[in-house]
């Protein structure tokens, strides 16, 4: 007579979906290791592509620095130019001189396209204060209204609103306390 017993045939063949999920789980382990303490600080003094220089919100600015916002109010994807001694996104190499109106001074520096924004889009920028900036509507036909602010980290917006003319520019200048005001 032969009796039919329930014994596994083989051991390994019970572990093999275990060995298979573990293997899985330490591929994943690996793949997701954070390799950013790996990639060496620039030296000082060294140029940086203009790509790494683009600023996406307040965070990225120098802590001295004022977080400046300009939002599009109205218009449709309107292109501005910017002037002055900022950090940015995309700068071509320097502006200016440009004479401003009071109580705004003569403006240099970089200059930088914010790349065509719609309405309600933003662009970021950092500025150490006690600066002046030209803002320069690079729209044949359509008239864009905008709102800037400059702020030091955790304190209250203060906005100040441009009517910008096609083909047209304005002179904004950023106090030390990163408020701003239109110069006439």
């Amino acid at each position: 007579m032969n009796t039919i017993t329930n014994q596994p045939r083989n051991n390994i063949w019970n572990r093999t979906p275990l060995l298979s999920l573990l293997i899985a789980l330490a591929m994943v382990f690996t793949a997701c290791y954070d390799t950013t303490e790996d990639i060496p600080e620039p030296l000082a003094n060294t140029e940086i592509e203009a790509e790494q220089r683009c600023i996406n919100d307040c965070s990225q600015c120098p802590q001295q620095n004022c977080c400046c916002v300009i939002e599009l109010v109205s218009g449709d994807e309107i292109i501005f130019e910017l002037c002055g001694n900022f950090i940015g996104c995309g700068f071509d190499p320097s502006c200016g001189p440009i004479n401003a109106p009071a109580p705004c001074g003569t403006i240099s520096g970089v200059s930088a396209g914010t790349g065509p924004l719609q309405q309600f889009a933003t662009y970021f920028f950092c500025i150490s204060g006690n600066e002046d900036i030209y803002i320069f509507n690079s729209d044949q036909f359509e008239t864009a209204r905008i709102k800037v602010t400059c702020t030091i980290l955790d304190t209250v917006p203060i906005f100040t609103t441009l009517e910008i003319e096609p083909l047209r520019g304005a002179f904004l200048q950023i106090d030390g306390d990163c408020l701003t005001s239109e110069c006439d």
